[in-house]
């Protein structure tokens, strides 16, 4: 099971949803019974198209691949931040 999540990266400032999209990972651990499953941020929002939101969209990315929950664990495979301009993609495990 995969579950999308959109976090919010107007900028330049980490936007609580990231905060949530953490806890909700947290939420789904606790009540999954040992299921199988993935959360996955499909979408990076923003209002806006610019530097600020590619400082926030860093942050978004940064955090979620430093956060030490996911170290062992890594259930926040991918996250990607779509914009009419560009397309930038965090894929875990895929490219080094």
């Amino acid at each position: 099971m995969w579950f999308d999540v959109h976090v919010w990266t107007d900028g330049p400032t980490p936007d609580s949803s990231l905060a949530g999209m953490f806890s909700y990972d947290t939420a789904l651990g606790q009540i999954a019974n040992g299921a199988n499953y993935n959360v996955v941020v499909f979408e990076l929002n923003a209002n806006n198209h610019s530097q600020r939101r590619a400082l926030a969209n860093a942050l978004a990315i940064n955090a979620i691949e430093r956060d030490g929950r996911l170290a062992d664990h890594p259930r926040l495979q991918i996250v990607y931040s779509l914009t009419a301009r560009t397309t930038t993609a965090g894929i875990r495990g895929c490219c080094s």
